[in-house]
């Protein structure tokens, strides 16, 4: 049997096998993030009339008399203007550091499968807790395959726009500008996408081998560009399979929503039974890989 497909096979095993622990880890965040969001809104509207609701703005307050020497004057309509502001920003960076413990989380679970064939929920909180802030670095480097090309992309976009408002506007020169970016960005287009995908694919089972083999984040990204030599078409056909099995399970909870708002019912199943299935299979994708490297060695 091919990588791709032991690989699918005991992504689905595993899913099926471990559904209910797999589903309460995922309402566990649920929880968190419903709890952020309603803190959030009730700050906003509530300010400090309740404990909890005032948890965040607090924080907010901080953050400003903190900075506040650094502004000349700060009038009351600024303060009104800065703490929801603020309380939006600290919002987003709770979600954040939620989201990288849980996504942190997937690699453990199936660790803990593989070792013990039962999952301790509360162990793998608290290793993905602890190991947040490599996460968060592995993400950063991560990111950055897709963040430059995208720069690049919009910078000279950018030229490209002012360039045409620049001939519209009559000034001399800006015809061969205009004709160097709209050669330009095609080109950047064909070069930067693809290669973006492939430094991003060689570099996909960087969080599992974090995680499952506590190594640092270097070390993790120079392991997975090693492994992953060659193995371009299975990972992508790995990947590209499940995503439509997904979205075929995700279609057919969606089916729901005929008799309740559209789209909410949907999409909460969709992320409690289909999410985990796309957080395991790169780990799954890992052990397979390492098992059949050390059957050929």
């Amino acid at each position: 049997m091919s990588l791709m497909k032991a690989s699918i096979k005991d992504a689905f095993i595993c899913w099926k096998k471990h559904l209910i622990k797999l589903v309460l880890y995922q309402l566990i965040f649920l929880g968190f993030y419903a709890v952020i969001i309603a803190i959030t809104f009730g700050s906003i509207l509530f300010g400090y009339t309740f404990p909890l609701t005032g948890l965040i703005p607090s924080l907010s307050s901080i953050f400003l008399s903190l900075i506040s020497p650094l502004i000349s004057i700060l009038s009351i309509v600024t303060w009104f203007i800065f703490i929801p502001f603020t309380t939006v920003i600290f919002t987003i960076v709770l979600i954040a550091i939620v989201a990288l413990i849980q996504s942190g989380g997937y690699p453990l679970l199936v660790r803990e499968v593989a070792k013990k064939n039962s999952i301790d929920l509360i162990n793998v909180l608290k290793q993905s807790s602890r190991k947040v802030h490599k996460i968060f670095a592995l993400a950063l480097i991560q990111v950055l395959p897709i963040l430059i090309p995208m720069i690049l992309i919009a910078v000279t976009a950018y030229f490209y726009f002012t360039s045409i408002f620049s001939i519209m506007a009559g000034i001399a020169g800006a015809q061969p500008l205009y004709l160097i970016n709209f050669l330009i960005i095609p080109i950047a287009v064909i070069i930067t996408i693809p290669l973006s995908v492939y430094v991003t694919t060689r570099l996909c089972l960087s969080l599992p081998i974090l995680l499952v083999e506590d190594k640092g984040c270097i070390e993790s990204l120079k392991i997975s560009w090693n492994i992953t030599k060659g193995k371009i078409l299975s990972l992508t056909g790995t990947f590209l399979i499940l995503g439509i099995l997904s979205s075929l399970i995700t279609w057919g909870l969606g089916l729901i929503d005929e008799v309740v708002p559209p789209g909410f019912i949907g999409t909460v199943l969709s992320y409690l039974f289909v999410s985990p299935l796309s957080g395991i299979i790169s780990t799954i994708y890992y052990y397979n890989l390492k098992l059949s490297k050390k059957s050929k060695d």
